[in-house]
């Protein structure tokens, strides 16, 4: 599996990552990017460079707009990354908008230095660079698709190894076994990771973002907030039929395996709102991704984990960094709750769990907080709440 590194503007080139995420999952490569750490200051730009250091291949987008600039340096976020991936000479692929006087209003540079600046940067790129041109996000996602397929060819890498040949490996030296989901009584680590890419309305009456075709429920639907999930599972020994937890009380859920790259996602039932997909393995580490449309409601804004089994260590983070003004939409200081049994040494999986409030919040940056607790029993969970309303325990994967 090949990392892929995707730069570009966020806010007007959404539906364009989204179309190109999709098609690199399809593929077998891991996208990297602005959804999970967006490059905003200097603290985050230094972790992306350790990503674009990490990864296979670069991939940049250009449309309408130019971006945040660098106070210091006048030049933007993306070409920084782009100059940077020059420097440390990963192979490029560039994709630039076809006609961007045919966007809308929104995702065109008015300000005429700045627009001069996405001018110099075009032209920078079309200097002696190979570039291609897509006229919507569709087109780009079928070019995307093409040359990934050639940059393989042309500059084939180790990429990530897959589980299945670690697990092969692994047998073959030590005879190792391999053991089933359900056979398992204690799992490492399990950390999700919440990143919340759209919070315009969470009201009664709420402003529509975009319209979204979902093929996992053949419908298109009208997005008012998303987020993505990333869950990572943890054990000491390799497992096969791992089944994974997602649920959600929006208008729908897409789901994916990103390690191993091999499974059975289809929960087969295309209205379920509790989805229980299945990844094949074998591995001891599994991770998973997904996408949830209108999963917040008002008076509803809460997030959390649930496990699986008893686990040594699990982590929630919640993401509202990349959020424009997000303060003013989380007036309050987030409260964390742990639903667990009773501490007891004996109890009953019947007994009443206690919903609880705890402190061990970590603020990581302004919008980023972690929480972490360990030796926590099977079906317990950890939810941090964003509202007044702390009866319902919502988005709990």
């Amino acid at each position: 599996m090949h990392q892929v590194f995707i730069s570009s503007t966020y806010k007007d080139l959404e539906e364009e990552r989204f179309e190109v995420m999709q098609a690199l999952l399809k593929m077998g490569c891991m996208p990297a990017g602005m959804e999970l750490f967006p490059a905003a200051n200097e603290s985050q730009w230094n972790f992306i460079k350790k990503i674009i250091d990490e990864s296979d291949y670069y991939l940049l987008i250009v449309g309408g707009k130019y971006g945040s600039v660098h106070p210091q340096k006048g030049i933007s976020y993306t070409r920084m990354e782009y100059e940077y991936a020059l420097e440390t000479k990963k192979p490029i692929l560039r994709f630039l908008v076809k006609d961007a006087r045919k966007l809308s209003q929104e995702k065109i540079e008015k300000d005429p230095k700045i627009l001069k600046k996405l001018d110099d940067f075009k032209k920078f790129l079309l200097g002696d660079n190979l570039c291609q041109f897509y006229n919507n996000p569709h087109d780009l996602a079928l070019k995307v698709t093409q040359a990934i397929n050639q940059l393989r060819d042309e500059y084939p890498s180790l990429g990530w190894i897959r589980a299945e040949h670690i697990n092969q490996d692994l047998s073959n030296k030590n005879n190792s076994k391999v053991y089933d989901f359900d056979d398992v009584k204690v799992q490492l680590e399990k950390t999700v990771y919440y990143k919340i890419i759209n919070l315009h309305s969470v009201a009664e009456n709420p402003e529509i973002i975009y319209e979204k075709f979902i093929p996992r429920i053949n419908k298109k639907i009208e997005v008012f907030s998303e987020f993505i999930t990333l869950k990572v599972n943890k054990f000491d020994r390799i497992i096969s039929h791992f089944r994974s937890r997602d649920r959600t009380n929006g208008s729908a859920i897409e789901l994916y395996s990103l390690f191993p790259f091999k499974g059975s996602l289809d929960d087969g039932d295309k209205r379920a709102t509790l989805i229980e997909p299945v990844i094949l393995g074998p591995s001891d580490i599994f991770v998973s991704s997904g996408h949830t449309y209108n999963g917040f409601k008002a008076g509803d804004l809460d997030l959390g984990l649930k496990v699986e089994k008893n686990t040594n260590i699990a982590r929630l983070l919640i993401d509202f960094s990349s959020i424009p003004n997000f303060e003013s939409m989380i007036t309050e200081t987030p409260k964390l709750y742990y639903n667990h049994f009773p501490t007891e040494k004996t109890f009953s999986a019947t007994d009443k769990m206690i919903d609880q409030e705890i402190d061990n919040i970590i603020i990581l940056a302004p919008g980023f907080y972690l929480a972490e607790l360990e030796n926590m029993k099977k079906e317990e969970a950890l939810r941090f709440e964003f509202s007044m309303d702390t009866d319902k325990i919502s988005n709990i994967s």
